[in-house]
């Protein structure tokens, strides 16, 4: 079985890679800006695929591409971003983007890129960056590289604002976290710290292969599979 699925900019209550289906197919949004041809009837949410669905009346996963020039902002965690550079502009090669922080700007949680590089160059002001549990402080024309697998944190430093040039080698699609992970945020579905729930976590988690620091990756990945394949099977949606 195959039905036409539309992707749709953001809008309340739906992710923007997201839609809803009826009974016959039909979509609850009439705004579409593009569509594909879906029949993969696996309960995925992968966000990298071309194109996953449940079942009518569930959900449809189309991902959107963010743009060279894009800006997102968190508004819990003080961070704004503009994308340079993105993974479909370099063929995956990497993503670069422009990191903007405020006096007050923290990280929603140390964390690990499994499989990318991630280097950090700071444009203006001065952050504190931990890796390893090593800290350094670098200011303007200084460069940090965190290799894949390093778990790291940063923070602005001195009470005042930062910008940072940060790349991922390779892109692997990082854009759609940030572009996701920021949404939440101003969609009041992250708690105090700047995280979403646990099934949502875990699914960004296996999407863009990221995980907490402490955790071994391996334990971390098999209880993120858990939690994401029990949310899907009990709710058909990111909760």
């Amino acid at each position: 079985m195959s039905v036409r699925c539309a992707t749709y900019r953001a809008n309340p209550g739906l992710a923007p890679w997201e839609m809803r289906l009826t009974g016959d197919g039909e979509t609850q949004n009439p705004s579409p800006v593009g569509a594909v041809s879906c029949s993969d009837r696996s309960i995925a949410a992968r966000r990298g695929d071309e194109h996953l669905w449940d079942e009518p009346g569930g959900l449809c996963y189309v991902p959107m591409m963010v743009s060279v020039g894009d800006v997102i902002e968190n508004p819990v965690t003080g961070e704004r971003i503009t994308f340079v550079r993105t993974s479909e502009q370099t063929g995956g090669a990497l993503a670069e983007l422009d990191l903007e922080l405020s006096p007050t700007a923290f990280l929603a949680a140390e964390h690990i890129h499994h499989s990318q590089e991630e280097k950090f160059q700071v444009l203006e002001g001065r952050i504190l960056l931990r890796c390893r549990g090593e800290e350094s402080m670098c200011g303007p024309g200084e460069t940090v590289v965190v290799p894949s697998g390093n778990p790291h944190a940063w923070a602005p430093h001195g009470g005042a604002p930062a910008r940072v040039r940060i790349t991922f080698t390779p892109g692997n699609g990082i854009e759609m976290f940030f572009d996701e992970f920021f949404r939440l945020a101003r969609e009041g579905r992250v708690n105090s710290k700047g995280m979403p729930s646990l099934p949502v976590s875990a699914r960004l988690g296996l999407a863009h292969d990221m995980y907490l620091a402490g955790p071994p990756v391996p334990l971390q990945r098999a209880a993120f599979r858990v939690l994401a394949t029990t949310d899907r099977l009990l709710h058909g949606s990111d909760s």
